[in-house]
């Protein structure tokens, strides 16, 4: 296969289309409105959430439309199994910062990738190459990423995600938060 696949591009909008957040207004305490912010948009981390998989499309639709298989398709088998929970949430007034630890449960896309390329090498070695078509190549690979997602097990990660109250007094995640997410997701 000559392109490399666009998973991490499209981990990359999921995390920048997940945490493309909003401050949190007054009201209640500002623990509670982080909670309620890291709730709200990690409650969207599913396949069926319209706009998540519209950003995935944008960035990398035509490519796996090549493998044969839908973006949806594919976060479904990677979302399976995801779930949350947040944690503990400190927070410094005064220096305007505030750590929220959270567990995810998501599949690690570091081993997809390795038993990704393990099985499509294995599958070429049976395959006669001379008779396919590069289209029944991608779609072949497609069909091995898909067998391998499904079978990867889920794995727990604790991260913590940083806020920072902006100069309006609004708490806002900032980029360590991104970096975290990334680093479950490879976990």
């Amino acid at each position: 296969m000559k392109k490399r696949l666009p998973l991490l591009a499209l981990m990359a909008v999921m995390v920048a289309s997940l945490f493309g957040l909003y401050g949190c207004g007054g009201g209640p305490s500002v623990e509670e409105q982080i909670k309620a912010d890291l709730t709200s948009q990690f409650d969207r981390v599913n396949a069926d959430d319209s706009e998540l998989m519209d950003s995935l499309d944008e960035v990398a639709g035509e490519e796996i439309e090549q493998l044969g298989i839908s973006s949806k398709d594919f976060m479904a088998s990677y979302l399976d199994g995801f779930a949350y929970e947040v944690g503990e949430i400190t927070v410094d007034e005064e220096a305007g910062t505030a750590v929220a630890k959270v567990s995810i449960t998501i599949k690690s896309m570091a081993d997809i990738m390795t038993n990704f390329q393990t099985a499509f090498t294995e599958r070429l070695g049976s395959m006669d190459l001379a008779s396919m078509t590069e289209a029944e190549l991608y779609k072949e690979g497609g069909k091995i990423l898909l067998e391998v997602t499904d079978a990867a097990e889920p794995k727990d990660s604790e991260i913590e995600m940083g806020y920072t109250k902006n100069e309006d007094g609004e708490w806002e995640v900032d980029d360590s938060a991104e970096a975290a997410l990334m680093g479950a997701m490879m976990a």
